[in-house]
């Protein structure tokens, strides 16, 4: 049998949708198991979503800043009449214990 021009083309027309067909069915799959990878990763605690993390961050620099800024009310009257040796002892002594104070409550519950 003979195949006239349009009969080809046609075909050919076929043949490349067919191919549009699979490149779009593979595309699909591969989103599909994106997906799934990452809908596995949350349920393993490996992701969690942004707006946790920045409602945590938002807390911790709230505590670090409150703790800061309460450090000069606390420790100004142990420093008067210190010598520059002893302040500054002592100023290390309560930033490293205000920086622990806050690590201890800022803790993430991811």
């Amino acid at each position: 049998m003979k195949q006239g021009r349009k009969t080809a083309a046609v075909e050919a027309d076929g043949v490349e949708d067919y191919a549009r067909y699979n490149a779009a069915r593979a595309k699909r799959e591969e989103s599909n198991a994106e997906l799934a990878s990452l809908a596995l990763r949350e349920k393993e605690a490996e992701l969690v979503e942004a707006s946790t993390v920045r409602k945590q961050a938002d807390n911790a620099a709230r505590e670090v800043k409150n703790a800061f800024l309460a450090l000069p009310e606390r420790i100004s009257s142990i420093l008067v009449g210190r010598t520059e040796k002893e302040i500054l002892f002592e100023l290390r002594r309560e930033v490293k214990e205000t920086l622990e104070m806050v690590a201890d409550r800022v803790q993430p519950s991811i």
